[in-house]
């Protein structure tokens, strides 16, 4: 009986040391809008190479929205080419960055069209009865459901909350 005492007792010993010895988490508004937006700038700035010439839309906090080509991160703001010339976004007002789909993603739907048309289309040739009507009818139904599956995955605008 002795035995479990002591075990309890430092099995609660421990559990008070862990939870004493963890940081506790802040609030956005205790960490201060100059940590936050250091923050993001950093985020954004690794990220931006990848982004050069890539069609983009910002997402703000006040509800509106900026689109145009990435140029760069200059001073804490993005640069965005537009069809009227050039547009600064700072980094501090913008909730998400949504970049656009190519149309190479294009390319990714076909694949998986073409890929899901086949596999069915040699599943329906694999039974001993199976016509020429039956295989086209099988990869007829394979491309359709492979185009669509392909559309939901892959040709999608990339979402990235800034937050």
């Amino acid at each position: 009986m002795k035995k479990w005492g002591v075990c309890i007792a430092a099995a609660l010993l421990l559990q008070i040391a862990a939870a004493f010895g963890q940081e506790t988490p802040r609030s956005p508004a205790a960490s201060g809008p100059p940590d936050l937006h250091q923050a993001r700038l950093i985020k954004v700035t690794r990220m931006a190479a990848a982004w050069r010439n890539e069609p983009m839309e910002l997402l703000l906090r006040g509800g509106g929205s900026a689109a145009g080509r990435f140029a760069a991160i200059d001073a804490g703001a993005f640069r965005l080419r537009t069809r009227d010339g050039w547009r600064d976004v700072p980094v501090s007002a913008v909730e998400s960055v949504v970049l656009k789909r190519k149309p190479q993603d294009l390319l990714f739907v076909g694949l998986t069209g073409a890929g899901l048309a086949g596999l069915f289309a040699g599943g329906a040739s694999l039974g001993s009865a199976s016509s020429n009507q039956t295989v086209i009818t099988a990869a007829a139904v394979g491309a359709v459901i492979g185009f669509t599956v392909g559309w939901k995955a892959f040709y999608q605008n990339t979402v990235i909350r800034l937050e």
